[in-house]
């Protein structure tokens, strides 16, 4: 008999598992809530130095990397990369929670992905195309990183619906939206190009486009959505009482089908 069903047939009083400061669903409302607040603030900021210094850095020509030499813009970017990996470890520690990651690659790509933000923050790129130094090698790997490794952590996580239509919903824009992320990850690579392969042929006809900029913010409100929309399922399942005892209640696609 579980601890539930003693507690409800009164042989025992149910007690709630505190082995860890954020167990029950108070740890996850608190788990989600930090989610979608640094989240939407760091997205919010980086919207913020698209309006406030479009002369320094074009938004939809120049990637937002190269804000990291703009006076006034370098601390505000650096801080706002900081809180959307903090974004990520919250998610991932709500996940891991509600049973969510039971994928080892899940796992993996979704602490990749946080530390290659924490890296894109610390190692500025060089203040030009091509790559000089050592901070501008760690800064391009990392992002070439995260740009991947979040939309296919979702991928990995979803699983055949088996819930009622509010989880296949969910699930289905989760899907919906990894994919259209990758797109624009594809997309953005292809208008780097010319950078990264000036020789190749069709090249100049792509430089030409100078559309890198606004493919890459793209990518980014692409990855919001898959926070805010996994973050904002976990924090409605806390908040109604459902169970997120890792038996499948908080995986939007419910058990393995």
């Amino acid at each position: 008999m579980s601890r539930q069903d003693r507690g409800t047939s009164g042989q025992e009083r149910a007690v709630p598992d505190r082995g860890w400061v954020l167990s029950g669903s108070t740890g996850m409302v608190l788990l989600t809530s930090l989610v979608i607040f640094a989240s939407v603030h760091g997205a919010g900021t980086i919207l913020y130095l698209a309006f406030r210094f479009p002369a320094e850095l074009d938004p939809v020509a120049e990637a937002i990397s190269y804000y990291a030499y703009v006076d006034g813009a370098r601390v505000r970017f650096t801080v706002a990369l900081l809180e959307m990996a903090l974004a990520g470890a919250a998610l991932t520690l709500a996940l891991l929670k509600a049973g969510a990651l039971r994928r080892t690659s899940a796992l993996v790509l979704m602490n990749t992905w946080c530390a290659g933000v924490v890296l894109v923050a610390l190692f500025p790129t060089d203040d030009d195309p091509r790559i000089l130094s050592a901070s501008g090698v760690i800064h391009q790997v990392a992002g070439a990183s995260l740009f991947v490794t979040l939309p296919f952590a979702v991928l990995l996580t979803l699983r055949e619906p088996s819930g009622g239509p509010q989880p296949r919903r969910v699930a289905t824009t989760l899907r919906w939206a990894a994919i259209t992320t990758l797109a624009f990850a594809l997309a953005y690579l292809t208008a780097r190009l010319p950078d990264i392969a000036p020789d190749w042929s069709l090249v100049s006809a792509i430089g030409n486009l100078a559309l890198g900029g606004l493919l890459q913010r793209l990518l980014f409100a692409g990855e919001l959505v898959l926070l805010l929309v996994l973050a904002g399922w976990l924090f409605a399942v806390s908040r109604s009482g459902a169970p997120l005892d890792g038996d499948g209640a908080g995986n939007p696609a419910g058990r393995d089908g």
